[in-house]
Parts: C-alpha cells; structure tokens; sequence
C-alpha cells in the first residue's frame, strides 16, 4: 500500500504543470472521489504532507486544497453522495473519515512553518487548512 501512495503521489512532485494536474485529477479520482475517503487516502496523507514540505515544489498549494478537503471540508458533500444502505459499509467510510481527519489534523501544525513561504498559492492556501 506504502509504495502504491508514494507512485501515485510521485506524479504531484512533477516539474511539468501537466503531468501535476494529471496526476492531482487521479488522486481526486481515485482516493477522494466526491469526498470519499478510503484506506488509501488515509494511506496518502504522509506522502501529501511530506510533498506539501518540500521548498520550491510547485503544486503545494493544490495538494494542500485536497489536505482541506480529506480532511472534512467535503464531509456533507460525501453524506449527501452516500449511497449504500449497508451499515457496515458506512461504519469503514465512518471510520476512514475518522482516521483522515485526525491525522491530517494530526500533522497542520507542519504548516505553520509555511507561512512565510515564497509561494503565494501555497500561502493563499493555508488559512483554510489550518482553521
């Protein structure tokens, strides 16, 4: 699961503009589709956390966005698009919600030390992941 989250991750810390959107479309797509959250996107967030921390890496302010969004931001969007009678299959989204929240609330004090940054889309960004 581990080296899966960092090759899907890995095309976020692309050089090239296109290949970033690509790859920021497939992990919306794949691990945070209509603000589900799965076990690979709580498996994703250290790798998003770590790429977030990497100076001079452009994108950062968009994987903050999907931080925001995993963690809750898009908590009543995904209740709304919920769509299995299924209590079990409820309690593991639940539960993965769960763990998502707490742990990329577990990590926001790392942004902190991004106020400062040069980069205006990242710093435009961190308001909202830190409230």
């Amino acid at each position: 699961m581990l080296r899966t989250c960092r090759a899907c991750c890995g095309g976020l810390a692309s050089a090239d503009a296109t290949e970033r959107e690509i790859a920021l479309d497939g992990m919306h797509g794949a691990v945070h589709h209509q603000g589900d959250v799965y076990d690979s996107t709580v498996a994703c967030i250290p790798f998003l956390f770590e790429l977030v921390r990497t100076a001079g890496l452009p994108g950062r302010g968009e994987i903050v966005e999907l931080l925001r969004s995993i963690d809750g931001d898009g908590r009543a969007v995904a209740e709304m698009y919920f769509e299995s009678d299924d209590e079990d299959e409820y309690a593991a989204w639940a539960r993965n919600l769960a763990r998502a929240e707490s742990d990329t609330r577990a990590r926001s004090g790392l942004l902190l030390d991004l106020l400062d940054d040069p980069d205006a889309s990242l710093r435009q960004q961190l308001p909202g992941a830190l409230v």
